[in-house]
């Protein structure tokens, strides 16, 4: 029997609005459940097909029969679900990149507060071309923890944003799943 497809819940990021978040909170408890329920016909069809085939128990064969319908009716899902998948990275990538806006909008104040801090400990804010040995140069500014973490959330939500190898996987596994269920409704209308 064919695999299923990678499949693994979405990472919920602290950017995202409040109704993308909750679609990915819904989504991962889709997930979930038909990882679940992967995971039962997966354990159900080793334990008929293990052993002797012509040791099964009476009405095996059905029930494998029914395990297989099961499995086309799990695709089918998985489709509609990477569907919405596909809309919820539509919705995250709208997020990071407004968050990333904002981060680099309040990188300015981030900036003015590690200058006040640095005036208060006896540092001057003058220009960087004046000849006054306490003054506060970029570099002071530039290392400073506070301004290294807003930088460092621009650039994670800057990348989260331009991140595409997430959409690109599930739309991959959505073609297979299409594709696995046109080539089991061949096999069936063939007979």
């Amino acid at each position: 029997m064919p695999r299923w497809t990678p499949l693994a819940p979405l990472p919920i990021g602290d950017y995202l609005a409040k109704a993308t978040a909750a679609a990915a909170k819904s989504l991962n408890d889709r997930i979930v459940a038909l990882l679940n329920d992967r995971g039962e016909v997966d354990r159900r069809r080793e334990e008929l097909t293990r052993g002797d085939a012509a040791e099964l128990p009476p009405g095996a064969y059905a029930e494998l029969q029914a395990l297989a319908a099961r499995r086309l009716d799990l695709l089918a899902s998985e489709v509609n679900l990477r569907k919405d998948v596909d809309a919820f990275h539509t919705s995250e990538h709208a997020d990071a990149s407004a968050a990333a806006g904002e981060a680099s909008e309040a990188l300015e104040a981030v900036e003015a507060s590690v200058r006040k801090r640095l005036v208060k400990i006896g540092y001057h804010d003058v220009p960087v071309t004046e000849q006054d040995h306490s003054k506060i140069t970029p570099g002071m500014v530039h290392a400073h923890p506070d301004f290294v973490a807003a930088r460092q959330r621009i650039r994670m939500l800057s990348d989260a944003a331009h991140a595409y190898d997430g959409r690109n996987a599930n739309r991959a596994a959505l073609q297979a799943v299409r594709d696995e269920l046109e080539r089991a409704r061949s096999r069936i209308a063939a007979g």
